[in-house]
């Protein structure tokens, strides 16, 4: 898994601050379909660890967040104590976490998974979470729609000006940030995802234990559009 995000980590939650959490959030606890109450949550990716921090409003659960960044897992653990709350963090590559503690909902949200750069990586990933979930629980992430990538965007924060340029190359997905700060030029960030498609999807999943999956259009219980930016998948564990 490739981590561009130690530079980045600065600027993240500024990038990201048109994310409604709260709605994602519960988007992520319904699909769970459970009472999560004082049940362990993992959120692998979990960078700045705002999606935790906006689920444990819902719920008094033990929340556990991995990411491979030390500088966002600094900044998540910053985020938890200027909110009064607790997080687990834990370093690890999330194609590589493995421990004992079993959890009721295991989520990866902001296309995490789209950084997992080869099928190996990917399936590593949902074996080990089939692994540390609970029976009759999910783990639920969403994936970047191979058939439909908007190229290009920019948006201003305060004095933070960023530009953002995204090229899709066969199955690759290459976006570069530009971010200015004060009109100076503070930051170039490249990020590399690969593009997963359903049927390549499909035959991960059938390499694994688990007894089921959807495909959702994000947000939504939905089919997929080709307009969706995002797909929601959710595999089931019984």
């Amino acid at each position: 898994m490739n981590n561009s995000y130690d530079k980045f980590s600065e600027y993240y939650d500024i990038y990201t601050s048109f994310v409604d959490y709260e709605l994602w959030s519960k988007y992520i606890y319904a699909l769970a379909d459970k009472d999560l109450t004082n049940k362990n949550i993992l959120d692998l990716g979990c960078g700045s660890g705002e999606m935790l921090l906006s689920i444990d409003e819902m719920t008094n659960a033990n929340l556990y967040g991995v990411d491979i960044s030390e500088e966002m897992l600094s900044i998540a653990d910053q985020n938890a104590f200027f909110k009064n709350k607790k997080l687990n963090l834990i370093k690890c590559d999330m194609s590589k976490f493995i421990c004992d503690i079993k959890f009721d909902l295991i989520y990866s949200a902001c296309d995490s998974m789209n950084y997992l750069l080869n099928e190996e990586e990917f399936i590593d990933t949902l074996n080990n979470a089939y692994e540390i979930l609970n029976e009759n629980s999910i783990f639920t992430f969403d994936i970047i729609n191979k058939d439909h990538i908007e190229t290009n965007d920019d948006f201003s924060y305060e004095n933070i000006y960023f530009v953002i340029k995204r090229k899709k190359e066969e199955n690759y997905l290459y976006t570069d940030i530009k971010i200015y700060e004060d009109k100076k030029e503070a930051e170039n960030i490249s990020h590399k995802q690969r593009l997963y498609s359903i049927d390549e999807i499909k035959k991960m999943y059938n390499k694994t234990k688990f007894d089921d999956i959807l495909f959702y259009d994000f947000l939504t219980a939905k089919g997929i559009e080709k307009t969706s930016d995002k797909i929601q998948i959710i595999l089931k564990k019984y």
